[in-house]
């Protein structure tokens, strides 16, 4: 045999017997022995809320207490108040923060606003889209559609708080729906009334 063929004849046997050494491994001990690839974790970062400020929910706690619904210089029906300068800076720094607090003071000025509604006016009226106040009053209830909706009534504050019970311990909430339960009734009586008297005159 030439040296030639020797040589041929020796690498094919190194290589037989290399396949069948590997060949013999467990596909775990061949995963083993690769290379680690580098692996991507997902990451989930926490955005950390500011922590709100006793003073500022001071402040819209005692916008919210004072507001009594007013009509604006020559009309009649009230509209959502037009809070200051700085007291729309100090809601927009609580709806960044940690506090939820806040939020049932927006709630109580617009129930106040539709209690005011139903007691002189016996009917809810629209709320409108462009006050700032109001747009917070809209995210805090979850209407996100508010731009397209046909009407944002002023009733939307009544069916929140029946809808959040909890909102019920803070006493002034709860006093506003007493009113406004006992204003429905009377109209309600009156309605039945004059219904009973349409009856007799129709007779």
């Amino acid at each position: 045999m030439s040296p030639s063929k020797v040589s041929f004849f020796l690498i094919c046997l190194t290589f037989v017997v290399s396949s069948v050494s590997c060949s013999q491994n467990s596909p775990t001990e061949l995963l083993e022995t690769q290379p680690s690839l580098p692996t991507i974790e997902k990451t989930h970062e926490k955005l950390e809320l500011a922590k709100a400020s006793p003073i500022d929910i001071d402040i819209v706690k005692k916008y919210a207490e004072t507001y009594e619904p007013k009509p604006a210089k020559g009309t009649v029906i009230p509209s959502p108040p037009e809070p200051s300068e700085k007291v729309l800076q100090v809601i927009s720094n609580l709806k960044n923060s940690d506090s939820k607090e806040y939020e049932k003071y927006i709630v109580l000025i617009f129930l106040r606003l539709y209690r005011f509604h139903i007691e002189n006016f016996k009917q809810s009226y629209e709320l409108g889209r462009e006050n700032p106040l109001t747009k917070e009053f809209f995210r805090i209830i979850k209407s996100k559609d508010f731009e397209k909706a046909e009407l944002m009534p002023s009733y939307l504050a009544e069916n929140y708080v029946e809808e959040n019970v909890e909102l019920l311990k803070y006493d002034l909430i709860e006093k506003e729906m007493k009113r406004i339960k006992k204003a429905d009734e009377k109209i309600k009586k009156e309605l039945k009334e004059t219904t009973r008297e349409q009856n007799k005159t129709g007779r």
